[in-house]
This record gives C-alpha cells, structure tokens and sequence, in this order.
C-alpha cells in the first residue's frame, strides 16, 4: 500500500496515518495478515490535467510499483464538469 502525498501538509498526515495504518488493518483484516505502507512525497497534482487523467496517472503509477492500493493526498481543490473535489 502507498500513499502518495503532495509535499507539506498532506505528507506529513500520511507519515501518520503510515504509522497507524499497518496495525488497525491487520487487526480488521484477521488471519495474521502484515500490512506495509509506504509514503511518497511528491508532487503529483497539476492544474492543467482533468480529475480522470489524474487518476488515471495515479493508478498506472501503482501498477508500476505493484501497490495493492494507492491513496493519494492533496491540499488543493481537484476540478472535475465544473465542481470541487477535495483528496484529503
């Protein structure tokens, strides 16, 4: 699992959501599953790509690092037909 996460704020939440995560999943999960979570920080927001680009370069980003799961965090507002969107 990985949360890529714009730098600053957003990367600080996800260093400790990381921190808590591993553990209240595999409590949820059962079967003593390991969960491992990994933060990226970079920028991955950029005002000139549509919400369905975006997502789709954040998920052919997991699928070239084999990530079961991306979150990805960001403090700016995402603009999809015309309304807000907020990935927090």
């Amino acid at each position: 699992m990985a949360l890529l996460a714009d730098p600053d704020a957003p990367t600080e939440i996800a260093q400790r959501m990381a921190q808590m995560l591993p553990d209240r999943l595999a409590d949820r999960s059962g079967q003593g599953r390991r969960f491992d979570v990994e933060v990226v920080s970079e920028p991955f927001t950029a005002g000139t790509e549509d919400l369905s680009t975006l997502t789709r370069r954040i998920k052919d980003r997991g699928s070239g690092e084999h990530w079961d799961v991306v979150v990805a965090l960001t403090d700016l507002p995402l603009h999809s037909h015309g309304t807000s969107s907020w990935w927090i």
